[in-house]
């Protein structure tokens, strides 16, 4: 049973997290990484599912040339949506600075952190959301717009002092 559960693991941190993608830039790659989703199921399956519809989406949308810091033409003023002093932990234009250059739907996105004088991102238990010097602050709007949905039944994510479980 281990021997099943880390093969399981490892083809799944292969078609998911590794985004098969990354390695072979085909559409039938990102087919592959939806069926290993149902064939090694992951407390992470509800994410992966909607981050692989989403690459594909973005991919028809583009008619699979995807837009670069080279060719994209931005059509809207954006803000970071938040107050105060935050740092860059990941994220780039560039396959070098991405943390998800293999997901399309996040090839230029961002994490970003509240550091302490220290540079630590917390203080007291590590596995507890609320020690995170970012949890509970506002998050603001990025641009003019007008709010068509507010939810309160998402889960906080879970952490075990070195990764965030987002739900």
């Amino acid at each position: 049973m281990k021997t099943f559960l880390l093969t399981s693991r490892i083809l799944w941190k292969i078609g998911m997290v590794g985004h098969l993608g990354r390695f072979f830039p085909h559409p039938f790659f990102d087919f592959i990484s939806i069926l290993l989703i149902f064939v090694f199921f992951d407390n992470l399956i509800y994410q992966g599912i909607a981050q692989m519809f989403g690459d594909l989406y973005t991919r028809v949308v583009y008619k699979f040339n995807l837009p670069s810091k080279e060719n994209y033409v931005q059509k809207a003023n954006y803000m970071l949506p938040f107050n105060g002093k935050w740092t860059v932990f990941n994220g780039g234009v560039t396959k070098g600075l991405s943390h998800s250059w293999g997901a399309v739907s996040q090839r230029y996105a961002y994490d970003f952190i509240i550091l302490d004088d220290e540079g630590k991102s917390f203080s007291g238990d590590s596995k507890a959301v609320d020690s995170y010097y970012c949890y509970n602050k506002d998050v603001i709007a990025p641009a003019d717009g007008v709010v068509v949905k507010v939810s309160k039944s998402h889960k906080n994510s879970r952490v075990n002092g070195k990764k965030a479980y987002c739900f």
